[in-house]
């Protein structure tokens, strides 16, 4: 019997490459878009990312949930040769703001672990009279990212 063939080594694309992935705003668009980026980051030779980019989405969307009426979520990944980009979509006019949380208080740290994990993040507007907004973090060195606009287009 000959042995089973080995998996190919993933690596990073040689070119940009987004993804998309939109969900319903409820309980259960955390988990769900956390493990879709996973996947995602593994399939495309960035599994050096997974930890951060876990925790760093779940927070993110999960701010979705609980701060916004938006009717859905929407995570894009633009997957870098050296670097990766995620953006959690959603339609609220709302602002997401950095918070000084006292030591009782059971949330108000999560933009605090955002800019304290990811190589650069932000908040981005579309443009036009949308209230579509996108707040984003840069995973690795970002070198090969060129704009704060991931380009996904959708709406």
């Amino acid at each position: 019997m000959s042995p089973a063939p080995s998996a190919p080594l993933l690596r990073p694309p040689a070119v940009r490459r987004p993804y998309a992935l939109r969900a319903p705003r409820d309980a259960v668009a955390p988990k769900l878009m956390r493990a879709w980026v996973c996947v995602l980051l593994v399939a495309t030779g960035h599994r050096h990312h997974i930890d951060d980019a876990r925790l760093l989405v779940a927070e993110l969307v999960t701010n979705v949930v609980r701060h916004t009426r938006a009717p859905r979520v929407e995570v894009t990944v633009v997957v870098e040769p050296t670097s990766v980009r995620v953006s959690v979509w959603d339609n609220s006019p709302g602002w997401p703001r950095v918070r000084e949380a006292a030591l009782e208080d059971g949330g108000g740290r999560g933009l605090l672990l955002v800019a304290a994990l990811a190589s650069d993040w932000g908040v981005t507007r579309s443009a036009g009279r949308s209230c579509r907004k996108s707040v984003w973090v840069v995973l690795g060195d970002g070198s090969g990212t060129a704009c704060p606009d991931d380009g996904s287009g959708t709406g």
